[in-house]
């Protein structure tokens, strides 16, 4: 009678064939046949890190199906890693969970920029329509990529359990995380040509923080914030705050004088500020009177 075979599949976490991947070459000091030999030893059931350690050991033309087109597979779980990646970052919070989308654009095209609001007035009948005025400005926006180097130790790529292979990824992530997070809210980082863009609070002017940061100087400093919207007569309501972990725990801790929250609506992991919702980056810049709170 005919036997029938059932390939195992393994079902990962997100990002967990990347961390192989890693951890193969790593502990084969870059060699690849070494890499792969690994993997064969280590991942027997992990198909596509086989195929592609296999394919790379020699150069070969991705037309052929049993040679270099494997190489397409490191595509798949690279591109897993970096769905795990994103939505840890401040960008691909963006769309979640009540945070309004950003609009996508393609690369290497100039867009228009708003940089104001237009007007509407009433007309009579047959009256002459008058015309509004918005301001824009030109934006170039080209390929740009992020990398880091994240050091690990030769006893860690040499274990193969989960709880390393989790290690390894959140390592990777971590140094990535941080300089994405960092350059698009930091006021200093400017654009460097061909190399990345500027952060959206570049060339921005900051509102400096009123009194102490009791309950009444942070509505007043928010009303400060919110007016330079209506100031270019763009509606504040899909706006987003951006704070750190530390700022948006003494929000949440502030209590009026019978004991009631002041801000009910937020917590150290976002929720809503002031009507907006709340994205949390342990990575804000800040100085020396704190961690600096963007409305974007």
């Amino acid at each position: 009678s005919p036997k029938v075979y059932v390939e195992r599949e393994e079902k990962l976490d997100k990002g967990i064939e990347f961390a192989r991947y890693v951890m193969c070459l790593g502990a084969a000091k870059g060699d690849l046949a070494t890499a792969s030999h690994i993997a064969q030893k280590r991942f027997p059931h992990n198909e596509r890190i086989n195929l592609t350690l296999k394919a790379a050991v020699e150069a070969g033309t991705t037309t052929d199906s049993t040679w270099a087109l494997p190489l397409v597979e490191y595509n798949q779980f690279a591109g897993d890693f970096v769905e795990f990646l994103r939505p840890q970052t401040i960008i691909g919070k963006f769309g979640m969970e009540g945070i309004p989308s950003m609009r996508r654009v393609p690369f290497n095209i100039h867009i228009r920029g708003q940089t104001s609001g237009g007007s509407g007035y009433w007309v009579g009948q047959g009256a002459p329509k008058p015309l509004t005025k918005f301001d824009f400005e030109d934006i170039y926006l080209g390929f740009s990529k992020v990398a880091n180097i994240a050091v690990l130790t030769q006893e860690l790529m040499r274990f193969s359990n989960p709880s390393a292979e989790a290690l390894v990824r959140d390592s990777l992530a971590g140094a990535l995380i941080e300089r994405l997070d960092i350059d698009f809210i930091d006021p200093d980082k400017a654009a460097v040509n061909n190399v990345s863009p500027a952060s959206i609070t570049n060339a921005a002017t900051p509102i400096v923080a009123s009194g102490t940061g009791d309950a009444c100087d942070i509505r007043a400093d928010v009303k400060s914030a919110m007016s330079q919207f209506l100031a270019a007569n763009i509606t504040p309501t899909s706006g987003v705050w951006i704070v750190s972990a530390t700022t948006a725990l003494s929000l949440s801790l502030m209590r009026n004088a019978l004991g009631q929250e002041e801000f009910p609506g937020i917590s150290m992991t976002g929720g809503t500020f002031m009507g907006l919702p709340v994205v949390v980056s342990e990575h804000v810049p800040y100085d020396s009177t704190g961690h600096y709170v963007v409305l974007a």
